[in-house]
């Protein structure tokens, strides 16, 4: 864009401008589709199998919790996403649903999405930070019902996942017995972040030229512009 800065007058006149370069927003998407078996207990995270990527029915063992470190391996058996740069995590969209849950009870399931880093060369536990979380609530409900995954995740935009790090999607289920099998099928949106913002200053010449008589009394001019960064 072209802000004016200094206009001077007369021959010779140099208007100055600051000249700014932004650079548009890059996003990166990743899906997710998830099967969640009944025989995956109460009150444990579940990650995808690292054979079977679909299939969440790998336990982590433990209730996750926000800022609590686990096991360094998380990363490289878990992962659905490696930040290639700096980024955050800008929406989740998709749908859940049932299979074989008529005759259950109410049961509730909470899908979260977390960052992880690595201890490179190293064993030592790191860190898991939550990005993302919802539950919903199924109760003896049809195969053929869709509820929503949906979230705008702008107001976490400033948890930064650095480039390298993974992101770690877990399912778990509440407190009930677990009764029907889930399906699941989303999006995770991630925003780059660049702030390459770069100014520069650009000098526009305007020289008067070929000054004529009309033949009316008026003196005419024509400008010649020229342009310099």
């Amino acid at each position: 864009m072209l802000k004016p800065k200094k206009i001077l007058g007369g021959r010779g006149t140099y208007s100055n401008f600051d000249l700014v370069t932004d650079v548009t927003p890059k996003w990166l998407s990743e899906h997710v589709r998830m099967s969640v078996p009944n025989s995956a207990g109460a009150r444990v995270d579940y990650f995808s199998d690292y054979s079977h990527t679909s299939q969440f029915k790998a336990s982590s063992g433990t209730l996750l919790i926000d800022g609590n470190s686990y096991a360094n391996k998380f990363i490289s058996s878990y992962s659905q996403f490696i930040a290639p740069a700096d980024c955050y995590l800008k929406s989740v969209n998709g749908f859940i649903s049932p299979r074989g849950g008529a005759g259950c009870g109410a049961e509730t399931i909470t899908i979260s999405i977390w960052k992880k880093s690595a201890d490179i060369s190293g064993t030592s536990t790191t860190p898991m930070n939550l990005l993302f979380t919802q539950s919903f609530v199924f109760n003896g409900s049809s195969n053929n019902l869709v509820l929503e995954i949906n979230g705008s995740t702008d107001s976490l935009e400033y948890i930064v996942i650095p480039a390298k790090e993974g992101v770690i999607v877990s399912v778990k289920r509440g407190v009930e017995e677990p009764c029907a099998n889930i399906v699941a099928s989303f999006e995770m949106v991630f925003e780059l972040i660049d702030t390459q913002v770069t100014t520069e200053e650009f000098s526009l010449e305007s020289l008067a030229t070929n000054t004529v008589n009309n033949g009316s009394g008026r003196r005419l001019s024509s400008t010649l512009n020229t342009a310099s960064v």
